[in-house]
């Protein structure tokens, strides 16, 4: 269109030239196009001024429009400038139009007259002008009458800007950033963000003047009217159904209690949110802020409870499984799984599945309840899990301290029996404490005097099947008996052997045996090989045949492991000074001790126990220093030592074991991590666990 005006006026021109040479009747040359003349502005003042042009030939053509454009930008103003636009008939060569609006104070505007027909649109040449100013722009009406930020809303009125950039609309105090289109008569454009009064002016500013519309716009009040569902889970879209939120996602919030949510899609009446991964609570209040106000939806959201839909049937403590769930979070540190209540590791996880580490336990059944926790949701798995294994941790919170202190524990009247001191306390004194095989838990039976208070290291605890018996070791060989019907202790005959430590000991036939044992009172250290009976029926010690080592020196023995097996005493390991592997076994029918097998090697702080014929031997500290959690079974009838499975995946030593009804346990001592048995990693051990072949 430029070309073609730049070519009109350039035939404008050369049409003026060729009138010049006319002849002399005046006769011009007929043009198709109409020739024109812009002439000088008229009228300037503060309250505008009059544009001038004036038809030189009106061509061939009807003429469907015409007026003036001008633009203080641009010496060369275009219908794309500020216009104004005459459809009246012209009557002479001369037309005129009063502008009163869109001139600013003391700027300079180029102005051209123009005519526009069906076919060619013609411009005079510029004039420039200094323009005095000029009146505000008249708003009459504006729609609708209601609306909120985002809305379109259209100003009617009169001689508004026809470039919609000099036309600056303001809502109160914050101006409209979007103009869409406007004319002389009608602006349209988008009401602002940020009003928050229930009803704000309206006013327009053209070249310095300001005008405002006869009334204010009423802002509605954003409200929802419902939430769809609110009964979900993570990463469920919910649909905010209502009125007057903001069209743009990034100006609405959805907050899940303090949690804000993503908003995957909003207009006008609905707003998309999903629900949050970081949830704090499983029941929250759902709050929207949008259009400077605060939304609470009366009833509140409450997360989809998790369900585990299949485990294994049995499995191993400490083994990798993949449970089936559904309606748990997506961040995996925000589930928990809990095998009896203890939580395990979860390593990984998919859409539907959980893979993790089994714990250790405890499982006091053998037996475990599953359950998925998250938040303050807690769903059980309808079916109990077998836990395999011929070890099994039942108990992770022994309430007392053992590390080898008082040898072992015993079995009386049905029941097991443990001389030791309270965890947790500075108490120093020593307690007679009763193991209940159905909570698998501990209890006091006993706070009183006696022997309890006394310095119990390296003293014995025996069994007679029906009583408790106690060695002190100390200097007067004090053997103390504890009455089970009378919860008394009662001092028996001194041991008649020389005062002695750490003594190896068991029972056969309702006589308890004593002997080996080092004493510690001394710079030198005396071993001994001299061993003892003890006739509870007649209250009396008897001596027996010694260890047949040899000469004693280099032969010391302690903390040795013991058991019985049909009528017969077994010992081994306990080797402190040597690496002797020597195990013996001991016949009270013959008085006859006899060389069995030897132990794989000659470590110490070991404990044992018998179990449907055969003697086993677990943990302890090998002549290496390095701690070993295994366990090893003697066969008497092949006299062989066989490896079994190792109990748990904790190195110990220094524990106690004993076997009742039918089932034998070991716990406490000193545990380590599998870390090669470093004993800067040592700590004291408070768990049990249970052993079925």
């Amino acid at each position: 269109m430029k070309i073609q005006n730049l070519v009109i006026r350039t035939l404008s021109f050369y049409a003026i030239i060729i009138s010049i040479s006319c002849t002399e009747d005046n006769e011009i040359t007929p043009r198709e196009y109409p020739r024109l003349e812009t002439l000088e502005v008229t009228n300037s003042s503060e309250l505008g001024a009059t544009f001038n042009g004036k038809i030189i030939h009106p061509g061939n053509q009807e003429i469907i429009e015409y007026g003036f454009v001008w633009s203080s930008r641009s010496d060369d103003p275009t219908l794309g400038d500020e216009r104004i636009i005459l459809t009246e008939k012209l009557n002479n060569e001369n037309f005129s139009a009063d502008i009163k609006t869109t001139l600013a104070t003391n700027w300079w505007y180029h102005v051209k007259a123009f005519v526009k027909t069906k076919e060619y649109t013609v411009y005079g040449i510029n004039v420039p002008f200094k323009s005095l100013g000029s009146k505000a722009a008249i708003i009459s009406d504006f729609f609708p009458k209601v609306g909120t930020w985002g809305d379109t809303i259209q100003l009617k009125g009169k001689h508004f800007s026809y470039v919609k950039n000099n036309n600056s609309v303001r809502f109160k105090d914050i101006r409209a950033k979007e103009i869409i289109s406007s004319t002389d008569s009608t602006i349209t454009c988008v009401i602002p963000e940020g009003l928050d009064d229930k009803t704000v002016s309206i006013k327009l500013n053209i070249a310095g003047q300001v005008s405002e519309a006869p009334e204010n716009l009423v802002i509605t009040v954003p409200k929802i009217t419902t939430i769809t569902p609110l009964n979900a889970t993570f990463g469920d879209t919910l649909t905010i159904s209502g009125e007057n939120f903001n069209k743009y996602k990034v100006n609405n919030t959805v907050f899940f209690g303090s949690v804000r949510a993503t908003i995957v899609y909003s207009d006008k009446n609905t707003l998309k949110v999903t629900v949050p991964e970081d949830l704090e609570k499983s029941t929250e209040s759902i709050k929207l802020l949008t259009q400077l106000r605060e939304i609470d939806y009366p009833s509140k959201f409450t997360l989809i409870a998790p369900k585990i839909i299949f485990v294994p049937k049995e499995i191993h403590p400490n083994e990798e499984i993949i449970i089936k769930v559904e309606n748990f979070n997506p961040i995996i540190d925000k589930n928990k799984i809990l095998f009896e209540n203890t939580e395990a590791e979860i390593i990984a996880q998919d859409a539907s599945s959980l893979t993790v580490k089994v714990p250790l336990g405890p499982f006091p059944r053998r037996k475990a309840r599953v359950k998925i926790q998250v938040l303050d949701l807690i769903t059980e798995y309808e079916l109990d899990i077998d836990v395999l294994g011929k070890w099994v941790l039942v108990s992770n919170d022994i309430p007392f301290v053992y590390n080898k202190s008082i040898s072992n524990i015993v079995v009386a009247n049905g029941e097991a029996y443990i001389v030791a001191r309270p965890k947790g306390s500075s108490n120093t004194r020593y307690y007679l404490w009763k193991f209940d095989s159905i909570t698998v838990s501990w209890d006091i039976v006993y706070t009183g005097n006696g022997p309890l208070t006394q310095d119990l290291k390296g003293s014995i605890l025996e069994s007679d099947g029906e009583n408790i018996y106690l060695y002190t070791g100390n200097s007067t060989n004090d053997f103390w008996a504890y009455d089970l019907s009378l919860r008394a202790w009662r001092k028996k005959s001194s041991f008649i052997g020389i005062t002695r430590r750490d003594a190896t000991h068991f029972s056969i036939n309702g006589e308890i045996y004593v002997g080996l044992g080092v004493d510690h009172g001394s710079w030198i250290i005396d071993s001994y090989i001299d061993f003892y009976k003890y006739s509870p029926s007649f209250d009396k010690w008897t001596k027996i045949s010694d260890v047949p080592f040899g000469n004693s020196d280099g032969n010391s023995r302690t903390r040795t492991s013991t058991f019985v097996i049909n009528g017969i005493g077994y010992f081994t390991c306990g080797a402190e000074t040597t690496e002797d592997f020597d195990s013996w076994s001991y016949d009270p029918s013959s008085d006859k001790w006899t060389k069995i097998a030897d132990f794989i090697d000659s470590r110490e702080y070991t404990a044992s126990f018998s179990l449907n014929g055969f003697g086993y031997v677990t943990g302890g500290v090998p002549k290496t220093d390095l701690r070993v959690k295994e366990c090893w079974r003697y066969d008497p009838g092949m006299n062989i030592w066989e490896k079994v499975e190792d109990i748990g995946i904790y190195i110990r030593s220094g524990h106690f074991s004993f076997t009742l009804n039918g089932k034998s346990y070991i716990g406490g001592g000193i545990i380590n991590l599998e870390s090669g048995g470093n004993v800067s990693f040592d700590k004291i051990g408070y768990d049990m666990y249970e052993f079925i072949p």
